[in-house]
């Protein structure tokens, strides 16, 4: 247990400590500050006077239409200039825009986690330093798990952490040029509820593309097989028969899981899985691939 666990920690520092990660880390930061100091500066309620003109007839009138047509009125009728006063608010409301900022955020988070789960074992390929490794564990299948455990814990880590400072950056906004009430326990409690779904599938997202990895043994085969079998099963998937294959692939589970589908009206033929069926498919593929990554690597040669 104690070789186990100082492995877990040895991938964990590893991986904390990797540039990639530090440069994706402050580019989500920059990111992020940057719209929401946007949504600050635009944050008022500003009104506006339009106006549009009506023609008024006073008595029956024959062909209208074509009398407005060519610009000429009936002699029954005239012009009446209405004005409206138009309100449009744009303050920053942490209640009502947390959650949707959270389940689109995680959305991109899954994408990056691709990038950053496959590079993160991909890099060690390249560099050669697996085999190095195996020299002082040698129990392959057990180096596979940690790491793909590692990985999980990382990318789930660094979105709780970069999702918790967006909220933070959007009640700050929301109480000095905006709206910041209604924050009760309910509310706190569905969104820790909302970072935790999201942060379990960037984790999830990033395990599946480091398994794959380990079997293509480069970062860019693993992200690129991802997208594809993404986009080609979301076309085969617009055939009613084949629905199921745009339901079922991995990339459209993560996603599902990050967006949450289940605020959303869907028929019984939907495309979209429910929340919970994108969560058990999202795991049912990290776990699934991550053992038949295991397999392969411990019965082929590691240079």
């Amino acid at each position: 247990m104690n070789g186990l666990r100082g492995l877990l920690g040895a991938e964990l520092r590893r991986f904390f400590s990797r540039r990639v990660m530090h440069a994706m880390f402050a580019f989500g930061i920059a990111l992020a500050t940057f719209v929401l100091v946007l949504q600050f500066v635009r944050s008022d309620v500003s009104r506006s006077v339009s106006g549009s003109p009506n023609i008024v007839c006073n008595g029956p009138t024959s062909g209208p239409a074509t009398a407005q047509t060519f610009g000429t009125l009936p002699p029954d009728c005239y012009k009446q200039f209405g004005t409206e006063i138009v309100t449009r608010d744009r303050r920053m409301h942490v209640h009502n825009t947390f959650r949707d900022t959270v389940n689109g955020t995680g959305v991109a988070m899954v994408f990056v986690a691709f990038v950053s789960g496959a590079s993160f074992v991909g890099a060690e390929f390249g560099a050669g330093s697996l085999s190095t490794q195996l020299l002082f564990e040698p129990r392959r299948k057990r180096v596979v798990a940690v790491k793909a455990v590692a990985v999980g814990i990382g990318l789930a880590a660094l979105s709780t952490a970069l999702l918790l400072y967006i909220g933070i950056l959007q009640w700050i906004g929301s109480s000095l040029r905006g709206v910041a009430g209604g924050l009760d326990g309910a509310w706190f409690a569905g969104r820790a509820a909302d970072m935790g779904r999201v942060a379990a599938a960037v984790g999830l997202a990033g395990i599946a593309a480091y398994a794959i990895t380990v079997v293509a043994r480069r970062t860019v085969a693993a992200v690129a097989g991802l997208l594809i079998v993404g986009w080609a099963s979301a076309i085969i998937g617009q055939f009613h028969a084949w629905r199921w294959v745009a339901k079922d692939n991995p990339a459209t589970a993560f996603i599902a899981m990050a967006v949450d589908p289940s605020r959303q009206q869907h028929n019984g033929g939907s495309d979209v899985l429910s929340t919970r069926a994108s969560s058990v498919s999202a795991l049912g593929w990290a776990v699934g691939l991550t053992l038949a990554a295991a397999f392969i690597f411990d019965r082929r040669e590691v240079r």
